[in-house]
């Protein structure tokens, strides 16, 4: 239940403008090594991150800045993104991180899809904060209010009617097993139900690894 006015811990505020950071379009690696010194939780994530085995790097990383160099200023947004949403969601039930993971999963992959290699980023960050307002307790359209996100990523995920709401909505309805109308739109979309039920499965199974 989201309740306009409601106090936010003061935990999450700190969170909320750690991401603000993460997001600016300005963002350097200086400065985002900053930001993630000054967390010593977020620091160990990452170091502990880049050294496992899915990396593969060949000797020990043991510095923000060599991490952040290895990974690149875009992977490190989306690693940011979900370690703060993450912090945002600890006194929730962690069904809803999976839930969120998925989401911007499947989003990403149907950007893929429909030919928007461009845009993958973008779809990933509209699922991944499609349920900001569970997150943090306040209506979303005041918190996208303090974001440094794009007009199209807050369009999309305040139900403004664009492209990116469409596969926002789509990637819901298909969560919620409301198949009448995942047809409907799959048509509308020119999609073929068989590779998206693909493309959902492998959300789920690389959002449960995560």
């Amino acid at each position: 239940e989201i309740v306009p006015g409601r106090d936010v811990p003061g935990y999450k505020v700190s969170y909320l403008k750690m991401l603000q950071e993460l997001l600016r379009q300005d963002l350097q690696y200086g400065a985002l090594e900053e930001i993630i010194k000054r967390d010593l939780s977020l620091s160990y994530k990452l170091l502990n991150y880049i050294n496992s085995a899915y990396f593969g790097v060949r000797q020990q990383v043991t510095s923000v800045r060599h991490a952040i160099m290895l990974l690149g200023e875009e992977e490190v947004r989306r690693w940011g993104s979900l370690v703060v949403l993450s912090g945002l969601g600890k006194d929730k039930p962690q069904e809803l991180l999976v839930t969120a993971l998925v989401r911007a999963n499947f989003c990403e992959a149907l950007a893929q899809t429909m030919g928007w290699e461009r845009k993958q980023s973008t779809l990933y960050l509209i699922g991944l904060f499609s349920l900001l307002d569970v997150f943090v307790g306040r209506p979303l359209a005041e918190i996208l209010a303090e974001m440094p996100l794009s007009q199209e990523i807050k369009a999309a995920l305040t139900a403004d009617k664009n492209i990116f709401r469409e596969l926002l909505d789509l990637v819901v309805i298909y969560e919620q097993a409301e198949f009448t109308r995942v047809q409907e739109t799959l048509e509308r979309l020119n999609l073929k139900p068989e590779p998206v039920a693909e493309l959902y499965l492998d959300s789920v199974a690389h959002a449960e690894r995560v």
